[in-house]
C-alpha cells in the first residue's frame, strides 16, 4: 500500500504509514473481540423487572384513582388517593433502576461498534440525552441510528452476521415521544403506550445483544485477517492502460471516486466497502482538506461501495451540507445511493465530485 501524503510502500493492513505516520486510506481500527460481549440475561432481566415493576405500580395506581372516583364517603376516597399517591412515589425507584441499566446497554452497544466509521461514541450516545429538549431528537440517533450504523459495519467487513432489524430500533425512539406525549394528554393513553413500548425496548435489548455478541465472536477470529482482506484504497494521479479486451462486466471494473473540480480536481481514489470519509479532520477523513477550509466540516461525508447492491452510497455528516449535482441537499446521517456517472459537491459546485467505474 503506498502512502498518498509521502508515496512511501506500507504492508498491507497499517493504520499509518511507517515513514511518515499518514493516516493511510481505508483503513479501520480493530474491534475488541470478545471484550464486547455482553449478558443478555442481565440486561433484559434488568431493564424488564425495573420497567415492568414500575408499569405493574402505575396500573395498580390507575386502579386506586377509579375506585376514589367511586367512593362512598369523603374518608374512602382520602384513602384511595392517599394508597394511590404511596404507590406512584415507590414506582420511581424500580424506573429509575431499569433506566440506569438501559443507560449502560446503550453505552456498552455503542462501544461495541467503535472502528472508526460509527456516527457517535458511546459517551455522547449517553450524555447527550440528558440535554433537556434536544434528548427528544438525540433519542432516535441514539437507538435507531446504532442499529443503522451496525448494519453498516457488518456490510463493510464482509461479516456473516445478521442485520439488525431497522425499523425496529425507529419504533422504540417514536414510542417513547408519543409516551411523553400521552402524560400531556390522559394518563390512561400514556400508561398503554408505555407498555408497548416496554415491550418494543425488550425485543430491542434483546437484538441488539444477540448481534453484539455475534460481532464479538467473528471479530476475535477475523480480527487480524479481515484488515488484510478488505480492498484498499488506492490514489491514481492518473488512469491506467486501458485493458487489452473490452470490458463485459461491473465485476471488471473499479469503483472510483473522482475529482472533478476544486482541492482534489483531477485526482481519482478507489473505493471499497470501507467507507471513505472527506474532511478537515486528518485523525477520521481520506481525503483531507486544509484546516483553513471552515466551510468543509471536520468529518463532513463519507463514500463507499455497496458490494452487496453494486451501488455507491453517500453519507452527509457536515454543518453545510452535501449536494448532488441537482442542487438537492442530502439529509444528514441518511446514506443515499448513487448510479455510476452521479457526481456531487460539498457547499457548493467549487469542491465537485464523481462516482463511476475505472475499467481494468
Amino acid at each position: 500500500m503506498y502512502c498518498p501524503n509521502c508515496g512511501g510502500n506500507n504492508p498491507e493492513g497499517l493504520l499509518n504509514c511507517n515513514s511518515c505516520n499518514y493516516k493511510l486510506p481505508g483503513g479501520a481500527e480493530p474491534l475488541k473481540g470478545r471484550d464486547l460481549a455482553l449478558s443478555k440475561g442481565f440486561f433484559l432481566g434488568s431493564i424488564g423487572i425495573g420497567l415492568g415493576i414500575s408499569y405493574l405500580l402505575d396500573f395498580i395506581v390507575l386502579i386506586y384513582y377509579y375506585m376514589a372516583l367511586g367512593g362512598v364517603t369523603s374518608s374512602q376516597v382520602y384513602g384511595f388517593l392517599e394508597t394511590a399517591g404511596t404507590l406512584q412515589t415507590i414506582s420511581v425507584i424500580p424506573l429509575l433502576f431499569g433506566g440506569i441499566v438501559l443507560l449502560v446497554f446503550i453505552y456498552k452497544i455503542w462501544a461495541a461498534i467503535q472502528d472508526g466509521h460509527a456516527r457517535t461514541t458511546p459517551g455522547k450516545a449517553v450524555g447527550f440525552l440528558f440535554i433537556p429538549i434536544y434528548s427528544f431528537y438525540w433519542i432516535f440517533p441514539a437507538i435507531w441510528g446504532f442499529a443503522r450504523d451496525f448494519n453498516h459495519l457488518i456490510s463493510r467487513r464482509k461479516l456473516n452476521i445478521n442485520f439488525l432489524p431497522e425499523n425496529l430500533f425507529l419504533a422504540v425512539p417514536i414510542m417513547t415521544l408519543l409516551t411523553f406525549i400521552g402524560q400531556l394528554i390522559m394518563f390512561e393513553l400514556a400508561l398503554f403506550l408505555g407498555i408497548v413500548n416496554f415491550v418494543l425496548v425488550l425485543m430491542v435489548v434483546s437484538a441488539a445483544c444477540d448481534g453484539v455478541n455475534s460481532l464479538a465472536t467473528q471479530s476475535t477470529v477475523v480480527k487480524k485477517e479481515e484488515r488484510q482482506a478488505s480492498p484498499v484504497i488506492t490514489e491514481y494521479k492518473e488512469p491506467p492502460p486501458a485493458p487489452a479486451e473490452p470490458v463485459t462486466s461491473m465485476k471488471q471494473a473499479i469503483p472510483v471516486l473522482k475529482g472533478l473540480k476544486g482541492h482534489y480536481s483531477g485526482r481519482m481514489v478507489e473505493l471499497s466497502a470501507n467507507a471513505l470519509v472527506i474532511g478537515r479532520d486528518a485523525n477520521v477523513a481520506q481525503l483531507i482538506y486544509p484546516s483553513k477550509r471552515e466551510e468543509i466540516s471536520r468529518k463532513h461525508c463519507s463514500v463507499y461501495f455497496d458490494e452487496r447492491e453494486s451501488k455507491f452510497v453517500i453519507e452527509d455528516y457536515s454543518s453545510n451540507g452535501t449536494f448532488l449535482s441537482s442542487n438537492q441537499r442530502l439529509p444528514a446521517g441518511v446514506p443515499k445511493y448513487l448510479e455510476p456517472g452521479d457526481s456531487f459537491y460539498l457547499v457548493n459546485p467549487v469542491e465537485l465530485f464523481q462516482v463511476s467505474f475505472l475499467e481494468k
